[in-house]
């Protein structure tokens, strides 16, 4: 986290805003609790100034609570893209957008992973 993160991190995610290195790494911990098996595959990368923008594919099998829910055991495969703001070659700022509907549907079951 220190070596990526800057001290004063802000990451604005869909179900709320991280502050610092230890929320990232709060953050971090908890999606892994929730999905330990987690990858990312990153599919393009466009860098212009001190923005990176990655587009990315992540997998994983939910085995533990996710926002509240408990486990369902299912296979997720999601598309993200996320905006990073570097200074100093640490993000100070992120933008996170997954597929959330996406995500929802195949932990409720109503599609399989593709």
């Amino acid at each position: 986290i220190k070596e990526f993160y800057a001290k004063d991190y802000v990451g604005h995610f869909p179900v709320g805003t991280v502050h610092g290195q230890d929320g990232i790494k709060a953050r971090v911990k908890a999606h892994r609790t929730a999905f330990p098996d987690w990858t990312e595959e990153v599919d393009e990368t466009i860098a212009d100034g001190d923005r990176v923008v990655i587009r990315f594919t992540s997998r994983g099998t939910n085995l533990g609570e996710f926002l509240g829910n408990p486990p369902t055991n299912n296979k997720v495969e999601i598309s993200e893209v996320c905006i990073d703001k570097l200074v100093n070659g640490k993000i100070v700022e992120q933008w996170i957008f997954p597929d959330m509907r996406s995500m929802q549907m195949q932990l409720r079951g109503e599609v399989k992973t593709p």
